[in-house]
């Protein structure tokens, strides 16, 4: 069967790949060139092919040139358009740091200013390349400008034909509602980013649930894990500063300057400048009504399991006490027997523990997340009767990966102490 699903995978590829060659990126590696490749030789012929490597070198460094001179020289109008369309707030932004051990991402606790954007456009090396935040806080409230999907492709193992087919169908989609979206490969390795800019700021949940309700359909193009849409939470935590995206313009870690999908091919250096400047934010109010309530409507999925397993534990007179211990669930796993009969085996309790993790929704920031990731603790901790300490290592490792933001160490150490401290039954759940 795994052969099969396979061939039929590598056939709608092969469908793909001739149907869509246009819509396929220009391979725009730059290898740089090696002196093993030209210089031979030994003894009197040593030094053979050193002219022919110093006109490849020279030949190299003028294409390299010629991909960086279109966003240099446009880096003013780039600044601009960034500053008109992009930027949410202006007391802090991205930033790239070359290290010893590679580039890393961080956070800058300082003034974006105009000169700032105008070095990201003309970068030389990571520390010029920047990210803006994705929300800002106004009178208490949050507001982004944007909605940006990152469809990754880090590795040789993920299919890039699957992040292609992804990429155009959400542009496709959120042209159709009348949306002006813009569509870059972002890496030069089957990566993409795709924005949706918008006249005036909007509600940051309103961005987050779109962003959501856009992707929704992910699995359908058999993609290894769902897209990052950002913003990433409904909003940002007081004195907290939220996620960024990068820039468009240089690749914080290789010499690559991004595409742009015009909806019939790929444009690149000045046409790519040009497509970016000619892209202006649109009318919010052509979001359709279902997609910003959209995590509204998973909201209420995940308080109706919520209040079932409230119903299951508690007994409706007393909140905090008297839990009903459910009856024990035996696990079929398909162990072949000696008959060639299937037996039942009981998970270990660890194996447990998680299984009811995965059960139970995520917290998300700003829709009662806090009460969510405290009912995890409180029920799952106690309920399987593990140490604070052992449990805490358990939901960091498997629940708060799918928390919206995932919590600090410091802070689920706190849910669970006050979990263990409220909660005084032990074993309910075993």
């Amino acid at each position: 069967m795994g052969n099969f699903k396979s061939n039929i995978r590598s056939t709608e590829n092969q469908r793909f790949s001739t149907r869509w060659t246009s819509a396929l990126p220009l391979d725009r590696t730059l290898p740089e060139p090696d002196p093993d490749d030209y210089i031979t030789g030994s003894g009197e012929d040593d030094g053979d092919g050193f002219e022919e490597f110093i006109d490849a070198t020279i030949t190299y460094e003028l294409r390299r040139y010629d991909r960086y001179r279109p966003w240099s020289d446009h880096a003013e109008p780039l600044a601009e358009w960034a500053n008109s369309w992009l930027v949410n707030r202006r007391d802090c932004h991205g930033a790239y740091y070359d290290t010893q051990s590679g580039v890393k991402p961080k956070t800058a606790k300082n003034p974006l200013t105009h000169r700032k954007l105008v070095a990201h456009f003309r970068a030389t090396s990571a520390n010029d390349v920047i990210g803006l935040h994705c929300a800002a806080q106004v009178a208490g409230e949050c507001f982004s400008r944007w909605i940006a999907l990152d469809i990754d492709r880090h590795s040789d193992s993920v299919d890039a034909y699957a992040n292609l087919r992804a990429a155009l169908h959400w542009h496709d989609a959120a042209a159709q509602l009348g949306l002006n979206p813009l569509l870059l490969e972002s890496n030069g390795r089957g990566g993409y980013h795709l924005y949706i800019i918008f006249d005036r700021p909007i509600p940051t949940a309103h961005a987050f649930s779109f962003g959501k309700w856009l992707i929704r359909d992910w699995e359908q193009f058999e993609l290894d894990q769902s897209p990052e849409a950002f913003p990433k939470s409904p909003g940002v935590r007081d004195g907290g500063f939220g996620t960024w995206v990068r820039l468009p313009g240089r690749h914080h870690k290789r010499f690559h300057y991004p595409q742009v999908w015009n909806g019939r091919n790929w444009l690149a250096d000045d046409e790519a400048v040009e497509a970016i400047l000619r892209t202006d934010g649109v009318d919010p109010c052509v979001m359709p009504a279902e997609a910003i309530d959209y995590t509204s409507q998973i909201r209420q999925s995940n308080l109706d399991v919520i209040c079932t397993l409230e119903i299951k534990v508690y007994q409706a007179n007393e909140p905090f006490g008297g839990l009903v211990p459910p009856k024990p669930q035996v696990s079929q796993v398909g162990v072949v027997g000696s008959g060639g009969t299937r037996r039942r085996v009981r998970r270990s309790r660890t194996e447990r523990v998680i299984a009811f993790l995965n059960s139970l929704p995520p917290a998300i920031q700003e829709s009662r997340g806090s009460d969510d990731c405290f009912l995890a603790c409180f029920l799952a901790g106690p309920g399987f009767d593990l140490t604070p300490e052992y449990f805490l290592d358990i939901i960091k490792n498997n629940y708060n990966s799918k928390c919206i933001p995932p919590w600090t160490e410091a802070e689920l150490r706190k849910k669970v102490d006050d979990a263990y401290r409220t909660n005084k039954d032990r074993g309910f759940l075993i």
